[in-house]
């Protein structure tokens, strides 16, 4: 078994979003829970239009371990069935923690530059915190999701399109939630960043 447990084989479609329970294997998620927990954190802002809030970052190049296994072309391949996407060419993706803080959250935005396709946030949390939802929004219908990822290693797969934007909420307990969080890119990914 690899480093990840999804099925080839599938093919289905998702509407909004999709849960893969446990897509971390175990011997993953142990590993990148010892590094994570160790890792320093520097404060991020995220601003938009929508509101500003902030959420803590690490640079750790471990992470860039995690963007590298997840650039795999059976997973892609596995995505662009499942949700009909085509022509995913690359994956980049940070580590993110949120405290117990009305401050730290991420504010309604949806990631549509640079030929985003889909994004993903996977649970890191060694335990099980509260709050920190991840809510889907529909322009003119409002709140069409509230999904709660409290499942070790497992990782919410959702579309990025302009009828919807997303949120992640504060968290209100006192453990921290740790999510590696990123996004698949189409080929007419600028070069300018991510």
């Amino acid at each position: 078994m690899g480093p990840f447990n999804f099925n080839e084989d599938n093919s289905f479609d998702f509407e909004i979003y999709t849960i893969v329970k446990g897509f971390f294997s175990p011997d993953l998620l142990k590993t990148v829970q010892k590094k994570i927990l160790n890792a320093e954190y520097s404060e991020r802002t995220y601003i938009t239009p929508n509101g500003n809030g902030t959420h803590w970052v690490t640079h750790d190049p471990f992470v860039k371990h995690i963007s590298t296994l997840m650039n795999d072309r059976p997973l892609f391949q596995f995505l662009e069935n499942l949700n009909s996407t085509k022509d995913l060419v690359t994956f980049g993706g940070r580590v993110y923690r949120l405290d117990a803080d009305d401050k730290q959250f991420l504010p309604w935005h949806a990631d549509l530059d640079q030929d985003k396709r889909l994004a993903v946030t996977i649970n890191l949390s060694p335990e099980n915190f509260d709050g920190g939802e991840l809510c889907i929004r529909e322009a003119g219908v409002g709140i069409v999701a509230k999904i709660h990822n409290f499942g070790q290693g497992d990782a919410v797969f959702f579309k990025l399109d302009p009828k919807y934007s997303h949120m992640v909420l504060p968290v209100t307990g006192p453990r921290p939630k740790y999510a590696y969080a990123g996004f698949f890119f189409g080929p007419n990914l600028e070069t300018t960043g991510t």
